[in-house]
């Protein structure tokens, strides 16, 4: 109980640090994923299935690679948004593979900082995966 505890604050922390306003050289997809979170950070998902997760994280990922940046950052706080609220309603192995898919959402999420440059925020992000796995 005290993890998923903390496990919310610090995304309350990371999220309040992507939220925070893009300085004035960042780009498009950077503002547009600081304003999406900004969006839903109020909001609650409900849970979904890991496949469901899955399947929105394997979108998201083809967005990435695709250099769809913008897209991406729209799409991405949902998928986290579920990924987490999943994760917490889940039990047993459904937990196991619900927190990997988080994981995998913050390492996509990081990836994305990166390729925008702001390393700062990238690294945080890697941080938040590290925590979900271990």
């Amino acid at each position: 109980m005290r993890r998923r505890q903390l496990l919310a604050n610090l995304v309350g922390v990371t999220g309040a640090e992507v939220l925070r306003a893009p300085d004035q050289a960042s780009t498009a997809p950077a503002g547009s994923l600081n304003r999406s979170l900004v969006a839903s950070a109020g909001t609650t998902a409900r849970p979904v299935s890991a496949q469901a997760v899955q399947s929105s994280l394997a979108a998201a990922r083809s967005l990435f690679q695709g250099c769809r940046y913008s897209d991406l950052a729209r799409m991405l706080p949902e998928v986290i948004a579920a990924a987490h609220t999943s994760c917490d309603a889940a039990i047993g192995e459904q937990h196991e593979i619900l927190a990997a898919l988080l994981a995998d959402a913050y390492s996509l999420a990081s990836e994305l900082r990166n390729r925008l440059h702001d390393d700062a925020l990238a690294c945080r992000l890697t941080c938040m995966c590290q925590f979900v796995l271990g």
